[in-house]
């Protein structure tokens, strides 16, 4: 249900550009979300927000084509924790 609560809150993104942290689960986005686990991706990319994934040593950036990869070989049918990060926060 990520795809679902992100779409809900793609106003939200754009003005008040908050960290985002997530469940990643690809095999389950095109099921429950109706979107394909890059579109999901993307939406924070086409907003200017970089991706990293929650890893024990901390977080690690990856593009959206990389987080996919890393998703196909570590998270097959679970999911991945991810943070998506605003390049620039709204001024206060």
């Amino acid at each position: 249900a990520e795809g679902k609560a992100l779409g809900g809150m793609l106003d939200i993104l754009d003005r008040d550009r908050p960290i985002v942290f997530s469940e990643f689960t690809p095999s389950t986005l095109p099921a429950i979300s109706r979107m394909s686990p890059g579109e999901y991706l993307s939406l924070f990319e086409k907003r200017g927000y970089s991706l990293a994934v929650l890893e024990k040593s901390g977080p690690r950036s990856l593009s959206v084509g990389a987080l996919l990869e890393h998703a196909a070989a570590v998270a097959v049918d679970d999911h991945l924790d991810i943070m998506a990060e605003p390049a620039q926060r709204p001024s206060s």
